[in-house]
């Protein structure tokens, strides 16, 4: 599974769905079905062991494109083969092609573990005490003295060669990484630093990774160990020692840059980055008569004279030795190997009109591989999910001519899961063997089911009379451990199904101990749980036999991606600003891009009591990020009457401090003043009418947000008003759909209503008032947009840049 894995428990609510009451006779059919499908027995045992194979450390992680996943992906397919289901994967085999393509996607596939020996100590991978760059040459080791090159800049014609007077063939050299134009301003007495030079940035080019790697192996070095002096600190004897982390197993996809093939034609080894406890075995020379704050001083000085282009490069005598990886294999579309697979079989259905619709039980293959020699067996994330879905294959094909499914049902294995949900999108984007996705009635996502004592189903209340049907017969021992839920799209395999309004389970095990192994070497096999196992399949074989054998329900509802879409939907409240989630944040240019702008919103502006000083002041302190101004105005700038001089001032420090207005139910007066004044947009909310033509204008012209509360009691009513403002603004994007309820304790933005039956009417409404929008012509980026939501990407999920704006949708307005 993915990071993003907190996102599966998205809490939506329950949607209706249409239910067609079908002659009893035909009932009676479809119960007997699946009374016989509930003789049919999992056992536990039988699925670990397919997790014992898939999570051995021979498929070394089974990282997509890698040979330990497309070995894996082959026994798959001649165990379906084996097993007797059809092939369902491209041109009547058991696979489908998918083109593995996206961010983080391109990456180096290494094999042994690299060796860095400095003065006689062993620095280790595994430490965080170094990283060896893939385009080191495989199967080399460097030897030889350390050449110090300062930040490893030879540019004669700007000043500065640090390489004059030094000859590094054969050698390695240590260079820092980043610019000399960034060291650290000089102390002066008690404290008081001198004057600092405007440091100009001559060598901007010279300064990337790059071009220090480049300029080492030009001038001849065995090799290169690069080190961020930001790093050096002089250190707390009292500080506790740092745990070594698992980021180099996560950054395995997540983050990583841009991978490069060696252009080297001869041996060279790269240490792109180091510890301060390398830097220090090199450089710390005089422990005796040198304090550790004397040492971050002396490298300071350093840095400073570079940066004043006087060179400091020297030999430090000490001997290194670096040793790369066995073998290095790059992957991806720059390297012309990025066609992975997805394992796909199936079991035909038997009736001839329903046969054509299909259900799809899935889990992902694929897991993160090996770092630096270390197996991430991926047996939990997601082995789990993979030998669940190969057991109901086996079963349904054992037992086919018994129960005798009127629907198709696929069975999938993804591809691609842990770089972005690419094999499952690319499936329910470009299905293979024919499959309509209009025609896909139910989707069972398998992603870490192998711990725990209870099954978390996320989605399966989305459509409830399916659900319903799923439940039918279920074992009470298995039925009193589903926990079923409302859910939207997360970081796992059911996001392209449930996206289309399809009934997707995302089924993931809670309870015990939870996962505490995810993505780390330590999901293995032997931790696994028979018996969840069990139940989990268990679960999942009845509910597939009672969805492919129901005739009496409507598996494909009518409107149902408009239904999910106005579930999801979530009008903003803003009178609050989250600390996470989808937050709504107001303020300045000055303001940090991301994390919320400012957390309070003051409802009434009397709070300020006129005082001018006070509002730059809440903004900057306190982060007073929105005001209110009631009908009543506060008596000093706003009145019923209008803006008063000063109000005019204030105004412009409001604006000037980047907090915005919200006028509630002004008057006329008031209104037309705002409009006059206004430099920025501001919120206009209350039970204002549709304005007139003229006033129309100047709101479109000014920018401002028109708020529409949502009225889970009147949804048709909200639609019209809606529509009636679009029209006589000319576009939806001057209007906000906004809340009451609270959203404070929501992640993801959504009120949070406790009542289930309230909870209930609540997301009708809101389905009821989307469609009414979507049958009046909106798009659904429009509707969204009303709520501060941006149109999502499209395509691998992908995480958001990490200087993304957080002003979405129509709230962007605020920002101008």
């Amino acid at each position: 599974m993915t990071r993003r894995k907190t996102s599966l428990a998205i809490g939506f609510s329950i949607i209706l769905a249409a239910v067609l009451v079908a002659p009893m006779a035909a009932q009676s059919k479809a119960g007997h079905a699946a009374t016989a499908a509930a003789s049919i027995k999992v056992d536990g045992k039988v699925i670990k062991g397919y997790i014992d194979y898939l999570a051995a450390d021979d498929k070394q992680g089974r990282q997509t494109l890698t040979p330990g996943y497309e070995k894996t992906a082959e026994w798959a397919a001649a165990k379906f083969k084996e097993w007797g289901l059809k092939p369902a994967g491209d041109n009547g085999t058991f696979l489908q092609n998918v083109p593995i393509t996206g961010p983080r996607t391109d990456f180096a596939w290494t094999s042994g573990i690299p060796e860095l020996v400095v003065d006689g100590r062993a620095f280790h991978v595994r430490d965080s005490d170094f990283a060896l760059d893939a385009r080191s040459t495989p199967g080399a080791q460097a030897s030889g003295e350390i050449v110090f090159v300062g930040y490893g800049i030879s540019a004669p014609a700007k000043g500065l060669d640090e390489y004059a007077g030094i000859d590094v063939k054969g050698r390695i050299v240590l260079a820092f990484k980043g610019s000399p134009k960034d060291a650290p301003p000089a102390r002066g007495m008690f404290g008081v630093a001198p004057p600092q030079p405007k440091n100009p940035e001559p060598w901007a080019d010279e300064s990337r990774d790059n071009a220090k790697v480049a300029t080492a192996y030009d001038k001849g070095a065995a090799g290169i160990i690069l080190f961020s002096p930001d790093k050096l600190q002089a250190p707390n004897p009292f500080a506790p020692a740092a745990a070594p982390s698992q980021a180099q197993a996560i950054a395995a996809f997540m983050g990583r840059p841009a991978v490069e093939a060696s252009a080297f034609t001869r041996p060279f080894l790269v240490v792109g980055d180091c510890n301060e406890r390398v830097f220090r075995q090199v450089m710390y020379r005089n422990l005796e008569q040198e304090s550790p704050r004397g040492f971050v001083s002396r490298i300071s000085d350093v840095r400073r004279d570079i940066r004043d282009k006087k060179p400091r490069s020297q030999t430090t005598g000490v001997k290194a030795l670096i040793k790369g990886y066995a073998s290095v294999t790059f992957y991806g579309e720059r390297f012309k190997n990025n066609i992975s697979h997805n394992v796909i079989g199936k079991v035909e259905g038997t009736d001839p009109r329903l046969k054509s619709q299909y259900i799809v039980v899935g889990g992902h293959l694929d897991h993160v591989g090996t770092t630096d020699g270390v197996v991430y067996n991926g047996a939990d994330d997601d082995a789990s999910g993979s030998a669940l879905t190969m057991e109901m294959a086996r079963l349904m094909a054992a037992n086919a001519a018994t129960i005798k499914p009127k629907r198709t049902i696929v069975f999938a294995l993804w591809c691609g899961e842990e770089m972005g949900l690419i094999g499952s999108n690319y499936w329910t984007k470009t299905p293979s063997d024919g499959v309509k996705m209009e025609n896909v009635v139910v989707n069972f996502n398998g992603d870490m089911v192998g711990l725990g004592d209870r099954i978390d189903a996320p989605g399966a209340l989305n459509f409830p009379a399916i659900f319903d049907v799923i439940m039918r017969n279920q074992d009470p021992d298995v039925a009193k451990v589903v926990d079923a839920s409302t859910g939207g799209p997360g970081g796992s395999d059911f996001s392209g199904f449930i996206e289309q309004g399809i009934e997707s389970l995302a089924l993931m095990t809670s309870g015990g101990a939870g996962h505490p192994d995810y993505h780390d070497a330590g999901d293995k096999a032997a931790k696994i749980d028979p018996e969840i196992l069990r139940k989990t399949g268990q679960f999942v074989l009845q509910g597939l036999i009672n969805v492919a054998n129901d005739n009496t329900t409507a598996m494909i509802v009518p409107d149902r991606l408009h239904l999910y879409n106005g579930m999801r939907l979530n009008p903003i409240n803003i009178a609050e600003v989250r600390p996470g989630g989808r937050a709504v944040m107001f303020g300045g240019q000055n303001a940090p891009i991301q994390g919320p702008r400012f957390n309070i919103s003051l409802n009434d502006t009397t709070a300020f009591g006129g005082n001018l000083a006070l509002i730059d002041t809440a903004a900057k302190l306190l982060g007073v990020g929105r005001v209110e101004v009631t009908a009543r105005g506060d008596g000093a700038w706003f009145t019923p009457g209008g803006l008063t001089d000063r109000g005019r001032t204030a105004l412009d420090q409001f604006e000037s401090s980047g907090v915005v207005v919200t006028l509630v139910n002004p008057s006329m007066q008031l209104l037309d003043d705002m409009l006059d004044a206004a430099k920025k947009p501001f919120i206009l909310t209350g039970a204002m009418s549709v304005p007139a033509a003229p006033v129309a204008t100047r709101l479109k012209t000014k920018n401002v947000l028109m708020s529409v509360e949502f009225d889970a009691t009147a949804p048709q009513a909200v639609a019209s008003k809606l529509i009636d403002l679009k029209n006589a603004i000319g576009g939806s994007d001057g209007l906000l759909l906004t809340t009451r309820e609270s959203v404070a304790s929501s992640p993801m933005g959504e009120p949070v209503v406790t009542d289930a039956a309230k909870k209930r009417r609540v997301d009708e409404a809101k389905q009821q008032m989307y469609l009414a929008l979507i049958k009046a012509g909106w798009t659904k980026d429009e509707i969204y947009a009303m709520v501060g939501v941006n149109p999502p990407q499209t395509g691998p999920m992908q995480m958001p840049p990490p200087n993304a704006g957080r002003l979405g949708g129509n709230l962007k307005k605020l920002g101008q």
